[in-house]
């Protein structure tokens, strides 16, 4: 697993590692790191790189956010969309993309479809 953020990469990398959570991802990459930001899958590709494995069919985006959606297609990758406090369902499913859950419960069982 990786992490690509809107926020800044310094203070991603911070918060990550005072929670515990950097074994958890092979690559940590938040805005300012790659030559250009979210929506464009620079970000997706350097995370990609870093963590050793490559964006294809089979690799799945989740977010929270339209631009999220948004940067999974321009990596050519799947989107699942977490609605929530800042994004209401509504608001995602105008947007069309692949499948929008509303909590964590879904996702074990849309991560296994798409192996």
């Amino acid at each position: 697993m990786a992490v690509v953020s809107n926020k800044r990469g310094d203070l991603l990398r911070a918060e990550c590692d005072g929670l515990g959570w950097g074994s958890f991802f092979k690559a940590l990459v938040g805005a300012g790191d790659a030559a250009t930001d979210k929506p464009t899958s620079a970000p997706m590709r350097l995370a990609a790189g870093q963590g050793g494995f490559s964006l294809r069919s089979t690799a799945v985006y989740i977010g929270d956010a339209p631009i999220d959606g948004e940067t999974a297609a321009n990596a050519g990758v799947s989107a699942i969309l977490l609605a929530g406090e800042t994004h209401t369902s509504n608001d995602l499913e105008k947007l069309s993309f692949q499948k929008i859950i509303v909590n964590f419960n879904e996702l074990e069982h849309l991560l296994i479809q798409t192996s």
